[in-house]
């Protein structure tokens, strides 16, 4: 798969599940997660995936990103590249602080464990795939063969 169709993919995912995180159907109670300073619009998505309004408006973001960067005419790969390079590092930052007591709530404000560590950690690795290797493997295709003579 090329960086631009993971942008547009991964794009229209994080976008339908953030939008359908909104919808209070599909998230369960807060009871069993720990008090966050920002608990608006906080629970379990599909009783899996701790979410707050922060973390949802996060999904979409990212969401419309890939979308936008995706239908780009001029330059559609680079930015594509800069897209997955973005989420590996964002998404990589995040699912970093689920591996610490202190910093798993990301200071009281968007809830990073249980699930969420490690779907974030899934997104970060998928950017590393398709912002670094997948890229690295055509610009060394593009190069011209030098035999020795």
């Amino acid at each position: 798969m090329k960086t631009r169709k993971f942008a547009k993919v991964c794009g229209w995912a994080l976008l339908i599940l953030g939008a359908f995180s909104l919808i209070p159907a599909f998230v369960g109670s807060a009871h069993d997660l720990p008090v966050l300073r920002l608990n608006i619009s906080d629970g379990k998505f599909l009783g899996y995936l701790p979410l707050n309004l922060l973390s949802k408006i996060l999904l979409i973001g990212f969401g419309l990103g890939g979308i936008l960067v995706s239908h780009k005419k001029e330059s559609t790969e680079d930015a594509s590249i800069d897209y997955a390079r973005v989420l590996f590092y964002t998404m990589g930052l995040l699912a970093s602080f689920s591996w610490f007591r202190d910093t798993s709530a990301f200071f009281g404000y968007m809830p990073v464990f249980y699930g969420a560590g490690i779907f974030y950690g899934v997104l970060s690795l998928l950017g590393f795939y398709f912002g670094y290797i997948t890229h690295r493997a055509r610009v060394h295709d593009n190069e011209p063969q030098t035999h020795a003579v």
